[in-house]
């Protein structure tokens, strides 16, 4: 199982970079808008534990949002408390954002790569309860039907994504 995960990070991995490599070749959206301060920053996700050889691993996500790039790590750690996680993989990623209201007037950034407009899902900002105590995270809809996942501003064993993403 521990090759599997490994295979499948490589993989994200290695779609991100060729879809960054090359020239920007695609017209930014008519109605991009800056990301606010809220959403910019370090953002952590708990991805999923997986045993091999007696030893628990955990993999965890880390997301950097500014204006104009995502940069994304890939980390594991054999630690209960995430600490200590070595860096699997790395993508940087060129985006754009759209800003969207819904018919109930949740507001939501659409984010696309800069090179071909691809829709990469939509962001929002939501409370859910993480011990008992209500705490900001940011909720992340692929929109390819899975469920939405969450990310925090440190990192914890929380909303796990493990069926997001294997």
């Amino acid at each position: 199982m521990h090759k599997f995960v490994k295979g499948c990070l490589l993989m994200l991995a290695s779609f991100s970079f060729f879809a960054v490599v090359g020239t920007t070749t695609g017209q930014a959206a008519s109605k991009t808008v800056a990301l606010p301060k809220s959403y910019r920053g370090t953002w952590y996700a708990y991805l999923v534990t997986d045993r091999t050889h007696h030893v628990k691993y955990y993999y965890t996500y880390q997301l950097r949002m500014t204006d104009r790039l995502q940069t994304t790590k890939y980390g594991i750690s054999s630690h209960t408390n995430l600490s200590h996680a070595t860096t699997q993989a790395t993508t940087k990623i060129g985006v754009t954002y759209q800003r969207t209201v819904s018919k109930k007037n949740r507001v939501s950034y659409r984010v696309r790569m800069l090179r071909d407009q691809t829709s990469l899902g939509k962001y929002w900002l939501t409370t859910v309860k993480v011990q008992g105590k209500p705490t900001t995270a940011l909720a992340w809809d692929d929109e390819d039907g899975d469920d939405v996942v969450y990310a925090f501003r440190k990192l914890q064993r929380t909303h796990c994504w493990n069926t997001f993403y294997f």
